[in-house]
């Protein structure tokens, strides 16, 4: 996520910069399916990936906003 946003970010705002903010979504959407399959396969609790799900949520949301920006 952070290197699609670093890279994008290299950029003037314009269809460039969304596209490399929309890989960085994909790609906070994809961890947060990681987090869920981590919970539900039993590899950790869903206590202990508590705060990885509450991040990976802000996340989401800021690239949300940047994209719409």
């Amino acid at each position: 996520m952070a290197l699609n946003v670093a890279e994008g970010l290299a950029f003037s705002r314009g269809a460039r910069q969304a596209n490399h903010l929309r890989v960085a979504l994909g790609s906070a959407r994809e961890a947060a399916v990681c987090v869920e399959l981590a919970v539900v396969t039993g590899v950790v609790g869903e206590a202990d990936v508590a705060v990885a799900a509450d991040r990976v949520d802000h996340v989401s949301r800021m690239l949300f906003k940047l994209i719409r920006a």
